[in-house]
Formats: C-alpha cells, structure tokens, sequence
C-alpha cells in the first residue's frame, strides 16, 4: 500500500497533455462534455463536439466573412456575437487583425479568450469563384491510424465467446481543401470483433464514406455517402449530437441543415445523398435521400410472412455470434426535404421526412411503452422560425408525426448590457409523439412525454463574480422506463467564477436535481414511485501561469436521497497538470484522480482529455483510484504521434466489470496509441 501511495503522489506531481491549443477551451469543453453526459445518458456521437472543434482548429474561421455563420458551430458563441462581428465590419470596415475584437464591446473577455484560436481575420475577396482545380490539388491530406486495449483480460476471451482479439483498430482518411471540400474513408473495428475473419470477411466491422462539397456556385451543400441533417430545434429531424441542455444560456440550436458525420458513428446517420441550393439571396432547398441496413433484435416471421422484429440494437458491437445475428437486419428508406428563409434577422423554415422500413417494428409490450412507435412507415414535418429585434432573440419550432401527434418548443433570450442575459423556453412534447430522428432541448433522451419551463440567468456581480444560474421545471405525463408513474420534477444550477488572481480562476458549481423513481420496494408486488434528490457540489480552481503550463485542481461532493432509503453519496477529487512546450512539439498532461461515492445513482461523471476520435467521460462511483498520462509529440515533420495510458484501481473489489466484460482483477488498465500524418 505505501507503494502505491508513493507512485500516486509521483505522478500527481509529473508535468505532464495538452491536445488543444488552449487551455482555456478545455476548461470551457470540460463543463459542456460534463453535463452532455450527465443529461443523455447515452454514447451517440459525444466525440462530434470534439471534431467540430478540432476541425476549426486547423480550419480557422475568418471572422471578416460576414455572410457565414460558421461562428455558431461553436458552442460558446451566441447569435450577439456574430451579429456585433458583422456589424463592426460593415462599420468599420474589414479587420487587419484579430486585436480589433477587443474594440466589440458586447463580446466579454472569457468568451474572447475562448474565441481566439478559432478565428483568423484575413481580407474577404467579393465575388470570386472557387477554381476546380485548386480543390483538388491545394488540398490537405490527413491519415490517422490508431488501436488501443485493456491490458487485463475480459472474460469473453477467456471462455472464447468473443470471436476476435482485444484490440480496437481504427483508420482514417481525410482530404481538405478549405470549407469547399471535404473526403473521408474511415474504417472501425471494436475490441472483440474481428479482424478479415469467417465473421468480418471484409475486414473492418464498420466502414464510413462522406464526400461534401460546400459554396460552388449555387450549390451550398452537396454531400454523398454518411451525413446528418439538422433542421430547426431538433423536433422535426436531427441526427447526430445535440445539445440537449443549456450553457451559459446559449440555448437556441443552430441548424446546419446537411451535415458531415462523425467517421466512426454507427448508427444515427443518414446514407446516400443531400443537396442543398441557394434559390434567391435569402431562400435556399435542400433535399435528401437515404437506404441503410440497421441492427436489429428478435427478428422473427409473422403468420402473414412479414418479418417483425423488436427494437434497433445501437450498440455497434458484434463480437459474438448472437451480436453478430442482430446486423444489417432491417433495411430504413428516409427521403425528405427543407425550404429555407433567412435573412439578418428573420429565419423561417419548413420542414420534413418520410421512414420506411421494410420490417414491422413492434416493441415488446409494457405499460410504460404503450406510445412508443410501432409499424413501419412514419413521417414527421415541421414549421420553425427565429427573429431578432435588437436584443431580443425569439425562436420556436413546431412539428407533427404520421399520425398527427404534436411536439413545440419556444424561447427567447434577451441580452440587456454586456454582463447580463436571460434566456427562457418552454417545451410541450407529447406522450404519443413518434419520431425516431427528433432530438430537442429537454430531460429525455428524445423528445416526447415532456413539458418544462426553463430559464438561464446570466449576469455579473461586484468583485468581477460571474454568475450562471439556471432552473428547469418539468413534467413527463406518461410512464417511464423504471418509472411506473407521471413523473415531475427540477434541475436546478449555479455556477459562480471568479478571478482570484492574475492567472488563476475559481469556479464553484452547485446542482440540485429533483425527480421520480421506482421505490425498491413494492406494494401488494405493484412497483411504487417516490421523490429523489440528488446534489452535487463541486470547487474547481485552474492556474494557467503562461502559455505553457496550466494546472486544474478539483472537488466534488455528490449525495444522492431516495426517501425511504437513506442518504448516499460520496467525494471525487483530482489534480491535474498540463504541459505544452514552447520550443520542441511535444504537449504533455497527467491527471490523478480519487473518489469514494457509495451509489452508483450518485456517480459523477468528469471529462478526460484523449486522442483525436476517442472520448473519454467515465462515471466514477466505488471506491478507488484512478491515473492517466497522455503526451502528444510531432515526432517528424507533419507526423505526430499520441500515446495515452489510464488506470483505474478498486482497492475492495475482488473483480470489475460484469458479464462477458468482466476482469478477475481489482484494477483495470487501458493503452492507446495513434498516428497522424499530414500533407
């Protein structure tokens, strides 16, 4: 044990990855990949926030360009900004350097800060056209290789149920010619599956086409093979990540309309073709057409010969024979299109799609899923619009199903001096509304059974505290999974940061969420319901003395009350340094981690930083210890390489994990490793 004491102090202290080029987006991604989590509950597409950004790292957006709106890519920007950038250009004239930012009174300093290393500030030619050949041969190429492994071994190689190593290889190919064109080949195979085997005869599980041309004369977007669409809040159609939660009040989705993809997303992606053209100076039509196989469960033959079959099976995992038998075992048809208005203030669009799969979906049957969709046609459309009149921001968007079920959701944001902004929506999703591509603000994981009031205040005290509070009241009418009643409920937070010192900040967050669950007792063998409270506090203090070191410490309490159990709850604390070297290309961190949190219904969830494609929010709860190193280091001219080591150790668990995943050990190791070449 002192061993161990030893080692964790050593490597507490070891100056050692910053992956991004600042650390002050890391701080803000941090908070926003944190709670994403927290409110989905799921691994969809979580690693696209991080490409976005990634993307315009190396893509820098030209602030001088005043009929983009890429600015609202990033989650930090609000719509006051982009229009207080325009409107300073069109004043003042086009900006010779990034320093004139500063003169825009409305963007504060931490959103500035956070701001600079997206933008670069270079002169906007008029009216010139982009040459063929410059898209294909000025380009950037980009190759990624990577793999990673547990160190300890699973059960399922053990016994030999999973039909491949314990590896996890991965490929991609990129090819970039400014936001004009964009090509990628991606390959994907999951630890356990295999690799050019009886199973895999194609070699990699999954693989991922996207060619996307954006800005070619009338054309806006034209993207082939896997993309997304995102059109309005979310209600009508979104696949892909979406927020689905409020930060610092920007509360409002902007809708890209046709989208590239995640490379290694599995599900939750359209395939074929999406073309959108601009039709007038403010009007422009997207259409989109998509055929995809999709994993399936319980596949069987009615007495009418149809095939029928359960729910989608969205894991992407097909490592055993009885995963293996869930894929590719329905084919989805999704045909639709938008007709879009916009100008400086006023958006308007008019949206929809029609599913067709050529199997009965028909979910086993349950109080709680009584509403869910079953058949195996659907459509939805939809009306949202926007309009801005000074400092007032209204937005709303309205959509149906097949069966005429209803979803609506409205809010405004009001932003009343530089230091003050409120933001407010309300949502009315309907129990039996039933659209598997809708994706709005809310509690759920989709956007039916729920209606809430939601607020986000914004504003600055004396001392220079800025302060963030947020409530969200809600209802969800209808039965839940694991919650046999209507449920109500709140979530409430409060976020206070302060500058302490020149280089070092203090944030101290508080949340208090209210809700409904199962009781784990029952009445007469009929499950009842009872108030849950969960809480959690957290101080958080960064150091970032210069452009090289930067230093996290942070603490967290969490205490989860069921009211006919007791109390539960627990401590997670960590330190964190960071190191990025001025003179050689190296970046460096190293993070170590302990927590004790009785309940897993009181885990906390923290953000890692990782490898480029890889996503890292684990939920800790247990008792124990938990270590990462992670170095990036430009070994060559444009070759870099990335290596990270994690290490999770449950000193009172005899194993960790359960089923085919479990390890007989008390500690858990993972390694990965990956490339990047670019020409």
């Amino acid at each position: 044990m002192l061993k161990r004491i030893l080692i964790v102090g050593v490597l507490w202290l070891l100056p050692l990855v910053v992956w991004s080029q600042t650390s002050r987006v890391d701080v803000a991604l941090e908070e926003y990949m944190e709670i994403y989590v927290q409110q989905t509950e799921y691994s969809a597409d979580e690693n696209e926030v991080l490409e976005i950004l990634n993307f315009y790292l190396e893509n820098k957006i030209n602030v001088n360009d005043t009929t983009s709106k890429e600015l609202l890519n990033l989650f930090f920007v609000q719509e006051k900004h982009l229009n207080a950038i325009r409107a300073y250009v069109q004043q003042q004239g086009q900006m010779l350097s990034l320093s004139e930012l500063t003169f825009i009174s409305v963007i504060d300093s931490v959103t500035l800060q956070l701001l600079y290393p997206f933008v670069v500030a270079e002169p906007v030619e008029d009216g010139k056209s982009v040459a063929i050949k410059d898209m294909l041969t000025l380009g950037k190429h980009t190759v990624v290789l990577g793999t990673k492994t547990t160190l300890e071994i699973k059960k399922g190689y053990i016994d030999s149920s999973y039909l491949g190593d314990s590896f996890r290889y991965y490929f991609r190919y990129n090819y970039k010619y400014k936001d004009n064109l964009f090509f990628s080949f991606s390959g994907d195979k999951d630890a356990g599956e295999e690799l050019f085997g009886q199973s895999q005869k194609l070699g990699f599980d999954h693989y991922g086409v996207t060619f996307m041309l954006k800005n070619v004369g009338r054309v806006q977007k034209l993207a082939v093979g896997n993309y997304n669409i995102q059109l309005g809040q979310g209600l009508t159609m979104w696949t892909g990540s979406g927020m689905k939660f409020t930060v610092d009040g920007n509360i409002k989705k902007y809708a890209p309309v046709v989208k590239a993809v995640s490379p290694f997303a599995e599900h939750d992606f359209l395939k074929g073709g999406a073309l959108q053209v601009a039709l007038g100076k403010h009007t422009s039509m997207a259409a989109f057409v998509s055929y995809k196989k999709r994993d399936a469960t319980n596949m069987t033959v009615a007495n009418n010969g149809q095939n029928v079959f359960q729910s989608f099976y969205t894991s992407g995992y097909h490592r055993t024979e009885k995963e293996l038998q869930k894929k590719d075992l329905v084919g989805e048809t999704v045909t639709g299109g938008s007709l879009q208005y916009n100008n400086t203030n006023f958006t308007l669009g008019i949206n929809g799609y029609y599913q067709h799969l050529d199997a009965i979906l028909s979910p086993k049957e349950y109080f709680y899923n009584c509403y869910y969709f079953s058949g195996s046609n659907n459509m939805s459309v939809g009306v949202d619009a926007s309009y801005l009149f000074r400092n007032i921001l209204l937005f709303a968007e309205s959509a149906f199903d097949g069966e005429g079920k209803n979803a609506s959701i409205a809010g405004a944001q009001l932003w009343a001096g530089n230091d003050v902004s409120l933001s407010v929506y309300y949502r009315n999703y309907g129990k039996d509304y039933q659209n598997m591509y809708s994706n709005g603000l809310g509690q759920n994981s989709d956007s039916r059974n729920e209606n809430g009031l939601a607020a986000v205040f914004n504003f600055k005290l004396p001392w220079d505290i800025r302060v963030v509070a947020s409530a969200d009241v809600f209802e969800m009418p209808w039965l839940r999974y694991q919650v046999y009643s209507p449920t109500n409920g709140m979530d409430c937070r409060l976020k206070l940061t302060k500058n302490i010192f020149k280089h070092t900040s203090l944030v101290v967050q508080y949340r208090c969420k209210e809700s409904t669950a199962n009781a784990s007792s029952e009445q007469n063998h009929v499950p009842i319901t009872e108030q849950t409270l969960l809480q959690q506090l957290q101080l958080k203090i960064n150091y970032l003395p210069d452009s090289r070191w930067s230093f996290s410490t942070r603490a967290i309490y969490s205490r989860f009350t069921p009211a006919m159990v007791g109390n539960t709850g627990g401590v997670l604390v960590y330190q964190e340094v960071c190191y990025h070297s001025d003179r050689r290309p190296l970046s460096l961190v190293a993070r170590c981690a302990y927590f004790n949190i009785a309940d897993y219904d009181a885990r906390i969830y923290t953000y890692e930083r990782d490898l480029l494609y890889e996503f890292s929010t684990p939920a800790f709860y247990g008792k124990g210890i938990r270590m990462y190193l992670l170095m990036d280091w430009e070994v060559a001219k444009n070759l870099r390489l990335a290596l990270r080591y994690s290490i999770s150790y449950y000193p009172e668990n005899v194993t960790i994990g359960s089923g085919l995943e479990m390890i007989d050990a008390n500690h858990k190791q993972e390694i990965k490793l990956q490339l990047r070449y670019g020409f």
